[in-house]
């Protein structure tokens, strides 16, 4: 009971969370990370790096994970509303980057095609074009991301 007290405070704190987006295509290896302002051991499962305030176990390599079930636990309340509005922003980004891959003219269709190729590049695995679906080459996606 003593040890809950001193997280009281913690509904009224805003979630703080950012998001780091590779916006060059020729990263097909990349791997989403998680950060509370270092590196964690945990991936993200996702083309992006996830940063946060969350609430590490004691161990700080991992998520903070109630230990009993039974009364309401107010750390892993704030890493699931934190999660919830890191969804949410990732959401945004997939919105905002949309005008950074089209925001200007394609002098041939495979610049086209390799932009698309770089904006699909940022969405959830599930909808993630494979690397060998990408007929673009080095050349060629390096030419339209310095036009950016």
């Amino acid at each position: 009971e003593d040890e809950m007290q001193e997280w009281k405070f913690i509904h009224r704190v805003k979630p703080r969370h950012g998001l780091a987006a590779p916006l060059h295509p020729l990263l097909k290896d990349f791997t989403g990370s998680v950060f509370c302002f270092l590196p964690l051991p945990i991936r993200s499962g996702l083309p992006v790096h996830v940063n946060g305030n969350f609430i590490l176990d004691s161990s700080r390599r991992a998520l903070w994970k109630p230990t009993s079930s039974s009364h309401r636990d107010e750390r892993d309340e704030w890493n699931k509303k934190l999660l919830k509005a890191i969804s949410s922003s990732y959401a945004r980004l997939l919105v905002h980057c949309r005008s950074y891959f089209t925001k200007h003219s394609y002098k041939t269709e495979k610049e086209l095609e390799c932009s698309i190729y770089g904006y699909y590049s940022i969405f959830p695995s599930l909808f993630q074009p494979k690397a060998t679906e990408s007929r673009c080459t080095t050349s060629e996606q390096t030419t339209v991301m310095a036009r950016k």
